[in-house]
């Protein structure tokens, strides 16, 4: 189905999630390592005018669940599934940017990791001293490989 992101035309599976939300899972394929970052760079920020002929749609949005991926190296005859969920914009909340995200994921891992220690704790298979030093023991043979993730996203 031709799906219209900013000008590009691109022949992806359309998934209705909300119609009415202006809501859809959008999936394609690219060959390439030049596609791949030509629609890397399309899909890096988060300000999409969204065109969908067939459902006579046409709005702008935001991008979530967005994911790449690809076996074995990247190079002219590698084959990129890109995959992504567009949002009609409104007017509420914050403009999404790297900053929110980490700040999102920051809180949700919290969440989770605590979450997780405390029904560890209270079934008795986790005291406080066995976390904190598994918290140590992590930060210590991790941090790095995590700082640059962030910072690089390498």
């Amino acid at each position: 189905m031709l799906v219209i992101l900013n000008d590009v035309k691109i022949d992806a599976e359309v998934e209705k999630i909300d119609e009415k939300q202006k809501e859809f899972r959008i999936n394609f394929a690219v060959i390439g390592e030049n596609n791949y970052n030509l629609y890397s760079s399309l899909l890096k920020g988060n300000n999409l005018n969204v065109k969908i002929p067939s459902y006579g749609i046409d709005f702008k949005a935001s991008i979530s669940h967005y994911s790449r991926t690809y076996q074995g190296p990247l190079d002219e005859d590698t084959i990129i599934n890109f995959s992504f969920i567009v949002k009609e914009k409104t007017d509420e909340g914050p403009e999404w940017n790297l900053f929110t995200g980490l700040y999102l994921t920051a809180i949700n891992n919290w969440v989770r990791t605590r979450a997780l220690a405390k029904i560890l704790k209270e079934k008795g298979l986790l005291t406080d001293e066995e976390y904190e030093k598994v918290l140590d023991e992590i930060y210590e043979s991790d941090f790095e490989e995590m700082k640059k993730f962030i910072l690089e996203g390498k």
